[in-house]
């Protein structure tokens, strides 16, 4: 029938709830390909009290690698410490232009090195990334923690850093 067609072909049925969801609402777990809604896949890594949650496809158990977590903003690109979406990004600072999640302690350590160590501007550590970090976003980072940052750096105009 044409309602049921309908279905299928613009929605799918979720491997955490089981109800069926708008395509455009599709997250794909990386390594066996089963289908979550968006909000749904968010819900079942909260849920997960271990660090590297595995597919809950019940025959699967597929683990999502580190990689793939940081990616998603659920784990910080330095230290691994994961982070919980319901947070609203309390615990995480993305990265501005690559988006990679970083937790403040690390996000404030990174900006650290790289003015005094490389004197040269931040920019997101993972492997094949390399993108800087934008003024502005360093400067929302560094007023609310300055305290955390080296001395010298605490009172810096960060919007003259190209």
């Amino acid at each position: 029938t044409a309602p049921a067609l309908n279905k299928l072909l613009y929605q799918f049925e979720c491997t955490f709830c089981g109800e069926w969801h708008n395509h455009r609402d599709t997250f794909v777990w990386p390594q066996c390909g089963h289908k979550y809604g968006k909000q749904c896949v968010k819900s079942y890594i909260d849920s997960r009290p271990e660090k590297y949650p595995k597919c809950h496809q019940s025959n699967c158990r597929q683990v999502m690698t580190a990689y793939e977590l940081t990616q998603m903003g659920y784990l910080c690109s330095r230290c691994d410490k994961k982070f919980v979406s319901s947070d609203n990004g309390a615990e995480s600072f993305a990265w501005s232009t690559c988006k990679h999640a970083y937790c403040h302690h690390c996000a404030v350590h990174v900006v650290n090195e790289s003015l005094s160590l490389q004197n040269k501007p931040p920019k997101c550590i993972l492997p094949n990334c390399d993108e800087p970090l934008k003024p502005l976003h360093s400067y929302s980072l560094l007023l609310q923690y300055q305290s955390h940052l080296l001395p010298k750096y605490r009172n810096m105009d960060f919007h003259t850093i190209q």
